[in-house]
């Protein structure tokens, strides 16, 4: 018998969880710690380790903030400090974003091995299909938000903020928290098929709660992204309500196959 799969008592558990939190927790603060310091030329590709520490030298964070308003802020936009404090944790609040999804494969490794010993080997291999379902899901949503719905809302916004002939200014730190937070809500709602997985796993609900609630999720969905998405146009409520209800429809078919294999 191997030794992950001997039984151990609930302290063993509980020192076996700390352990493996504190390795995910070291591994984030390292990443952050990296992001905060090395070169953004680090980013180009092919990456280069440009570490000449002058008045130009510019972090991976930074790099990341200055894309993020090159290629997001609708032309005009003007961002202030506001506090002093506001841009520390800007900066902050970036290298934990950044940090966490770069350790996030490492911290869901942590997390496998910790449940590792008390699965099957056939549920062992759906943990890791559900752990990468989970992050490439997460990708997924993420990227059409950061990329797709963010822009067009930002740009719709400023015409009316032009129209009635006002000044874009807004702080720094709420500008970028709000694209972060939105990128992070999004990518987290297109893992809907993950949590149906649980659900039906553990015996909660099963495809046909999910088959008759079809209509009342579809309308669901409509009202809520017309509510979430400060555009005044349809079209960062399709471009999100669109993926929502495949996904739904996807999460049907997991709930099926989920009930087969029980």
């Amino acid at each position: 018998m191997e030794e992950e799969d001997v039984e151990m008592e609930l302290w063993e558990h509980l020192e076996e969880l700390i352990l493996r939190l504190r390795k995910a927790l070291i591994a984030w603060i390292v990443t952050m710690i990296f992001v905060s310091f090395a070169p953004a030329s680090l980013l180009q590709y092919p990456p280069q380790f440009n570490a000449n520490f002058t008045s130009n030298y510019k972090t991976i964070v930074q790099g990341v903030i200055e894309y993020v308003l090159e290629n997001l802020a609708p032309s005009g936009v003007q961002l202030i400090a506001g506090t002093w404090t506001g841009a520390f944790s800007l900066y902050f609040n970036a290298a934990a974003l950044l940090g966490f999804i770069i350790a996030l494969p490492y911290i869901s490794y942590q997390i496998y091995a910790f449940v590792k010993p008390a699965l099957y080997p056939e549920e062992r291999a759906a943990a890791i299909k559900f752990s990468l379902s989970f992050f490439l899901l997460f990708l997924l949503g993420a990227s059409i938000a950061f990329f797709v719905v963010i822009p067009a809302t930002l740009r719709i916004l400023i015409y009316f903020i032009w129209a009635v002939g006002a000044t874009p200014i807004f702080y720094a730190d709420e500008f970028y928290n709000f694209i972060f937070m939105s990128t992070i809500m999004v990518g987290l709602v297109f893992t809907f098929p993950c949590l149906v997985y649980i659900l039906v796993k553990i015996g909660m609900i099963d495809h046909t709660d999910l088959t008759d609630n079809r209509k009342n999720f579809i309308v669901g969905v409509l009202l809520a992204t017309a509510i979430l998405t400060p555009d005044p146009t349809p079209f960062s409520m399709i471009v999100l309500s669109v993926p929502l209800i495949i996904l739904y429809e996807i999460s049907i078919i997991v709930a099926k196959r989920v009930e087969y294999e029980i």
